[in-house]
């Protein structure tokens, strides 16, 4: 065993708890003894191997963009014509890149038996964000700015929460106090309300409404799906993994920062409570890193030659493979057999952005987006995609994604007498 093996010996998949930090007792409203709830602290060690991932993979990332960047950008300027008119981007980018970056995550979890699912998250940002990044250099879509130069295109494609380049000049933009400052102030506020969802839902094994079929589960009536506790479980679930994303992320981002110097994108923007339409959700608000790549890896080469129905499907298809493969590596401990439930997940999502398309301009959808408040609004919007959410969620919820996150995490723990 190695230096590196013998700094992922511990696995951060067990919630043991040591001597709490504070200890509260609450009187209860509905009896007379007093109800105890203990703080407990995160544990330290998951940050130390968090971090020592981030720099394996920044720089398996960065690897992969010097052979996008040589093999596949530069030739296509040279060129000065359409991508398609030669194969060899097609040759480095099927044949070198996803094999590298695709292989890469599966060989590293492995090598270091790392167990907890948070951390493999960190691990899979790698495939996720470089076959996209390849996608759309492939096809002749990557954006402007890094392609200006080798170092902006490898600060593109090595940061793997994403980077910002000013729309004006195409330059990459530098961090200020203030950027930083409202950083840590919306990662503190998603903290927050991480400990606070994770404390309540927790304890109810994350179905904090009482259902018959667990959310993992394919066997679902049409009545299941549509009941007001399938709902909102699923609701919760996602109000959770939102937060908890947009967290990470920002954790993640931050120290990009302070490396790089240049401003980051924000991933995640309030989806569950902010979004006004399907389209609002899945383009503005939910993973933007990982839409801009779709967009530019997948419809904008599609819309070239297909009709924008075809390419909207197409994209969301491509985006369930793409989680397909995640939930394969991620859960590759548990024996999972793929039922294709992102595929299911995002082709619905597909088709409700097509609906709101065809149907949006209908005045009774121009009347309640105009007068309904913007939670209810936006509640409506998230209830669309709500039956089928457990597609996505399930599986995260019955191999342990949210308890192995809960490590990192303070906990707020009601202690039985």
């Amino acid at each position: 065993m190695n230096f590196l093996q013998k700094l992922f010996i511990e696995k951060l998949v067990v919630d043991s708890f040591d001597d709490p930090i504070f200890t509260l007792k609450l009187p209860s409203i509905f009896t007379y003894e007093k109800i105890q709830f203990s703080i407990f602290l995160p544990k330290l060690e998951f940050y130390n191997q968090l971090t020592t991932l981030l720099v394996i993979q920044t720089s398996m990332a960065a690897i992969a963009g010097v052979f996008m960047y040589y093999f596949i950008i530069l030739p296509q300027a040279k060129i000065n014509c359409n991508s398609m008119s030669s194969m060899t981007p097609f040759l480095v980018g099927f044949g070198v890149v996803f094999p590298f970056v695709v292989l890469q995550p599966i060989y590293l979890i492995n090598y270091l038996s790392i167990e907890s699912l948070a951390l493999r998250m960190m691990i899979l940002a790698l495939p996720t964000v470089s076959t996209l990044r390849c996608l759309e250099a492939m096809f002749g879509f990557t954006p402007r700015g890094p392609k200006k130069n080798l170092k902006s295109y490898l600060i593109y494609s090595s940061c793997l929460m994403g980077i910002k380049f000013d729309p004006k000049t195409n330059d990459l933009i530098p961090v200020t106090v203030k950027f930083i400052r409202m950083q840590l102030l919306t990662l503190g506020r998603d903290y927050v309300f991480v400990v606070s969802l994770m404390s309540i839902l927790k304890p109810k094994d994350y179905e904090f409404f009482d259902v018959k079929t667990h959310a993992d589960s394919l066997d679902h009536s049409f009545y299941e799906l549509l009941s007001w506790r399938h709902l909102l479980n699923n609701y919760l679930v996602a109000l959770l993994l939102s937060v908890s994303l947009s967290q990470s992320t920002l954790g993640v981002s931050i120290m990009y920062n302070l490396v790089y110097g240049y401003e980051t994108l924000e991933v995640v923007r309030n989806p569950i409570l902010k979004s006004t339409s399907p389209s609002d959700f899945w383009g503005k608000r939910w993973n933007i890193l990982i839409h801009q790549g779709l967009k530019n890896g997948v419809y904008k080469p599609m819309r070239q030659h297909f009709s924008t129905f075809l390419s909207v499907l197409a994209t969301f298809i491509v985006s369930g493979i793409l989680h397909e493969y995640i939930n394969y590596v991620f859960f590759s401990n548990f024996s999972m057999i793929l039922k294709y439930k992102n595929i299911y997940f995002f082709g619905w999502n597909g088709l409700l952005i097509l609906g709101q398309h065809t149907f949006g301009n209908l005045k009774i959808f121009r009347v309640l987006n105009e007068h309904l408040p913007r939670c209810l609004s936006s509640f409506l919007v998230i209830l669309s995609a709500l039956p089928l959410a457990q597609f996505f969620t399930g599986d995260w919820i019955k191999h342990g994604y949210f308890d192995h996150v809960n490590v990192c995490l303070p906990s707020i723990v009601r202690i039985d007498p």
